[in-house]
């Protein structure tokens, strides 16, 4: 593995936040930093090589009442959620210190991993699988199969598929409105009752969908708070990108985004008794680069909380966060949901179509 360089920037001497953790990376590849937080050019590279890589596939089977047997053109939206999805995986079943080794073998490859990636395989009886995404979505939002999807969209069928499997889910699934998170609505999904009886508090990953602007992302308005969100412990990044397009954000350097593509198509994955398959999941090259005034203002950001006390501490820092923003906050939490907003809470969805590249695409808009 090559080291890499990047590239000089004004942002070239900012912190990297990643997933929760901070590197301190400059072009001179400097080691001497004694701060336990910071890592040097190679840390950060193998941490993002081991980063879940999913992209566009073809060849996999149709869809149900469908001829399709590729999201190309289409899924990039699915396919960056369900790389977000894959690192709250990635993290719960394997800790988020664990480095994919370079080279797999059937003596070092880890149960847990494989499990993680057959959650996403594209085949309908895979939990989240694009068949059963695309499924969901069009049973529950009327969402037809091959349109594109939106941040909330895709964000709100992991939810319904979780909700459908129940204790069987690996992880809970909270998807905000109104840019508001419910405490007790999420206490409720993990376990925690209000009586004298508790039950053990299950992972959960929150899903906040945002509109930051109207026909451009607004950053003198909403930069400087989206940025202290990717910054967070709990964050797991965004799925957002330029118009027309959707990226995993899973990283931040002052005002450059890192994100893996998915608009890369690769053949079905079809045999996972070989090693080599796992190598098409993982991205073996400097990850892609945007500013972030570039960014669509439709995105989702995310969160990951694996105990109560992070949930907690979760939503602290978010309202510390729409404190210091507070003629400008786009995301906050509230103890329990207000009466006017009782009847708020419902998942319906509208098709809408754009004009990207000269070509009409449909959209669901929550």
């Amino acid at each position: 593995m090559s080291t890499w360089q990047f590239l000089t920037s004004d942002d070239e001497n900012e912190p990297i936040y990643m997933l929760g953790k901070i590197y301190l990376i400059s072009n001179s590849n400097s080691n001497s930093n004694s701060n336990s937080n910071s890592n040097n050019l190679q840390s950060f590279q193998e941490d993002v090589y081991s980063r879940i890589w999913i992209t566009y596939r073809f060849n996999f089977n149709q869809f149900d009442n469908s001829s399709l047997t590729s999201d190309c053109g289409w899924g990039c939206m699915i396919r960056s959620g369900q790389m977000l999805l894959a690192q709250a995986l990635s993290i719960i079943k394997l800790g988020r210190d664990w480095i994919r080794p370079k080279i797999l073998s059937e003596s070092n490859i880890n149960s847990e991993y494989t499990t993680i990636l057959n959650f996403f395989h594209d085949i309908p009886p895979s939990l989240f699988s694009i068949h059963r995404i695309v499924s969901v979505a069009q049973k529950k939002f009327m969402i037809p199969i091959g349109n594109q999807f939106a941040p909330s969209t895709i964000a709100f069928a992991f939810e319904a598929l979780s909700n459908d499997f129940g204790d069987d889910s690996p992880v809970k699934i909270y998807v905000t409105d109104s840019c508001l998170i419910f405490e007790d609505e999420v206490e409720k999904k993990c376990g925690i009752q209000t009586s004298n009886t508790t039950t053990d508090w299950k992972p959960v990953v929150i899903f906040a969908p945002l509109r930051l602007g109207l026909n451009h992302f607004n950053v003198e308005v909403y930069a400087n708070a989206l940025k202290d969100l990717l910054k967070l412990p709990s964050s797991l990044g965004l799925i957002g990108g330029p118009p027309g397009r959707a990226f995993y954000i899973f990283a931040n350097q002052g005002n450059t985004l890192f994100y893996l593509d998915p608009h890369i198509p690769q053949e079905f994955a079809n045999d996972f008794t070989n090693v080599k398959i796992y190598d098409t999941y993982h991205w073996d090259s400097k990850p892609g680069r945007i500013q972030i005034s570039n960014i669509d203002p439709s995105l989702a950001v995310a969160f990951l909380c694996q105990t109560k006390n992070e949930f907690y501490n979760c939503c602290y820092d978010i309202n510390q966060i729409a404190n210091r923003n507070s003629h400008t906050q786009i995301l906050s939490t509230m103890k329990t949901r207000p009466d006017f907003l009782i009847n708020n809470n419902d998942t319906s969805f509208e098709i809408q179509e754009f004009e990207i590249d000269g070509e009409l695409s449909s959209f669901a808009i929550l």
